[in-house]
């Protein structure tokens, strides 16, 4: 492999150096006269993807193909040395940017694959001057590229591949070689007018989905590295972050119209599928083969299958967002402004439009129309303030006292249209339902969740005390003043959630962890133990208050894994509460009684159902059983 393949390597540039210029141009009118470019490329590809160092663990024998392992931004090219005389050609990447300019598409794809493997060279292979001559070549030809806005890049293999090769330039090589080049502020100009144009049309164009995870990637890298290079030009970066962070809010929130009607399907993307650079489109209409899919809730339909909502996705969704973080990262105030403003317009919007459905005698589906919309599009910006509060303080506290506000909101909405349905305000039972248990109800209720669950490792815990700043803003916007209100605002969601989302279980689940790391602190715990809500679900744990405790028909029928995940829920509900009572129950045995009292009625019932029937044998044997499996317990209201 040190010789041989070396030797393949020089005959496949050299049919490339002695006829490049005829390459450019022959007209290829079909794709049976590709032949010797096309079998030249494949080699010069495969001698750049071997193995060299045997780190595919098994997967096969090259890198960054199909059968890598899914560490696509990682992979470094461990070419040998005595390969040097090859890539210190002054020739060798011109000749492949040439070569792009001239070839069909089906042959320039092909090419820009070979460039991404040569930005993938191991940079100990040159020395310093070396390497700043080969990214030189390799930042001015895909400069050439940005700037001839060529059409060949409306194919959407050939513009792929290309986003990778600019994902590579960062992964390689350091932002201070960057910044040495000469053409480095009109490369990042370029690079930033790219970008800017594809979050403005991956919603439209999906060619661009699978592409956006390298852009994003890329420009993480580079804001990341900001802070440690000294440049005259850091102004440039941190105005090119800032039109990008602003241009993926806008896109986000533009983009809710294509699937604001699909079913609700939470996902989990495998990390190969999200980093492969196949043709798949995983963003943000992810459909692939290696996730995990819960079915349609609430009687969702199915008429929209092929459209799938990026909120769904959360393995992906949750990567662009930390990528989203870092970019915004620079100018910040900028950014919370825009989020502060965009969440103000979409939360009053939300309000005015719930206010006239729950108080208004008929329903129009415009307004119904226009609530979808906004829960959408809030759910989005409650991801982007989760991701976002960990950069400055104080205005980070400001776009929190949004969220805990639209807290308020969807929690009053609950109430509000349980209360108008029992008083029959509203003209049909299905407006609850929609209202309620819609698809963007649900995600907007799991990005709260999220937001509850980064504000309580933030600002909850064993350290609260020292958080005065910030309960002076909330006390201020929301009369929250101290840790103590602010758990009552948790005890409260957590109560709202297992009341009214007990047949949705990720929302369930999410809810019911978040409770358990709740009562996981003792002083945590200590505070939560004196809030009425709290004690209110430490007396009336039943299914009458929370109907996901009740046993279902045909339980049984379930597959294992559904049934072992619906008694999960059961067991993380009571480990949750023993934690509470326990943390100052002492010898009190009344307030154990009491806690007692609603398993002692549900055990009773039991009891007479099971003995009502049958003889006295047969009955000790099913409440034995009913003992033991209590998945079966609708055994003993069959006889």
């Amino acid at each position: 492999r040190f010789t041989f393949f070396p030797e393949l390597n020089r005959k496949g540039t050299t049919v490339f150096f002695s006829s490049s210029d005829l390459y450019v141009t022959l007209a290829f009118p079909s794709p049976s006269q590709h032949g010797l470019v096309s079998q030249s490329l494949q080699l010069f590809h495969a001698c750049l993807t071997f193995d060299f160092i045997g780190t595919t663990a098994g997967t096969g024998s090259f890198l960054g193909d199909d059968s890598s392992n899914g560490l696509d931004d990682l992979v470094v090219i461990q070419i040998p040395t005595s390969w040097r005389s090859i890539f210190l050609d002054t020739d060798t990447v011109p000749l492949f940017f040439r070569l792009y300019r001239g070839l069909p598409p089906e042959l320039s794809t092909l090419v820009l694959s070979c460039l991404v493997q040569l930005a993938s060279v191991r940079r100990s292979l040159f020395t310093n001057p070396e390497r700043t001559t080969f990214l030189s070549d390799l930042v001015n030809g895909t400069r050439n590229i940005l700037a001839a806005q060529s059409s060949t890049l409306a194919d959407q293999n050939i513009y792929h591949e290309f986003c990778r090769l600019l994902s590579r330039l960062k992964c390689n090589f350091q932002l201070t070689e960057l910044a040495a080049l000469d053409c480095y502020v009109e490369f990042i100009q370029l690079l930033t007018a790219f970008t800017i144009h594809t979050l403005k049309s991956f919603h439209k164009e999906s060619s661009h989905n699978n592409s956006l995870h390298y852009l994003l990637a890329l420009w993480q890298r580079l804001v990341a590295s900001v802070p440690y290079v000294q440049s005259p030009d850091s102004d440039l970066m941190e105005d090119a972050a800032s039109q990008i962070s602003r241009a993926y809010i806008e896109a986000c929130l533009a983009s809710v119209t294509d699937y604001v009607n699909c079913p609700t399907r939470v996902r989990v993307t495998s990390a190969k599928q999200r980093t492969s650079h196949s043709s798949r489109n995983l963003w943000p209409f992810a459909s692939g083969e290696d996730t995990k899919t819960t079915e349609p809730v609430n009687g969702s339909s199915e008429d929209d299958d092929d459209v799938e909502c990026p909120l769904d996705d959360m393995t992906t969704l949750l990567q662009q967002l930390e990528q989203f973080a870092i970019i915004g990262r620079c100018k910040y105030a900028k950014t919370c402004a825009l989020l502060i403003q965009l969440f103000d317009e979409a939360a009053g919007s939300y309000e005015k439009a719930l206010t006239m459905v729950t108080q208004g005698s008929s329903v129009d589906g415009n307004l119904l129309q226009v609530i979808r919309l906004d829960e959408h599009r809030l759910a989005w910006l409650v991801y982007m303030v989760v991701v976002s509060t960990t950069q400055m303080q104080m205005m980070t506290v400001m776009v929190n006292s949004y969220v805990l506000q639209l807290v308020r909101l969807t929690t009053n909405r609950l109430n509000m249209t349980s209360t108008s349905q029992l008083n029959r305000d509203i003209s049909t039972p299905s407006v609850i339902s929609q209202l309620n248990h819609s698809p963007g109800a649900s995600r907007l209720e799991m990005a709260t969740l999220s937001f509850f669950e980064q504000f309580r490792r933030m600002y909850v815990g064993e350290s609260v005390g020292r958080m005065s700043r910030v309960y002076q803003r909330l006390s201020e916007v929301l009369g929250i003043s101290d840790d103590l209100t602010v758990l009552g605002v948790f005890a409260n969601k957590i109560v709202t959630n297992i009341k009214y989302w007990s047949s949705n279980e990720p929302i369930l689940n999410r809810t019911l962890n978040l409770l358990s790391e709740l009562s996981r602190g003792y002083t945590a715990m200590r505070k939560l133990i004196r809030l009425d809500d709290i004690q209110f679900v430490l007396t009336n744990h039943n299914e009458e208050h929370f109907p996901f405790l009740a046993t279902k028909v045909g339980t049984s029928s379930l597959s294992p894994a559904r049934q072992a995940a619906e008694f999960r829920l059961r067991t993380s509900f009571y480990a949750s509460l023993a934690r509470l009572l326990m943390v100052d129950l002492g010898e009190n045995e009344d307030r154990f009684l009491k806690f007692m009292a609603p398993l002692t009625r549900s055990t009773n019932r039991l009891i007479i159902a099971v003995l009502s029937g049958g003889n006295r044998f047969t009955c000790r044997c099913k409440l034995r059983l009913l003992l033991i499996c209590p998945q079966h317990s609708e055994l003993g209201t069959k006889h």
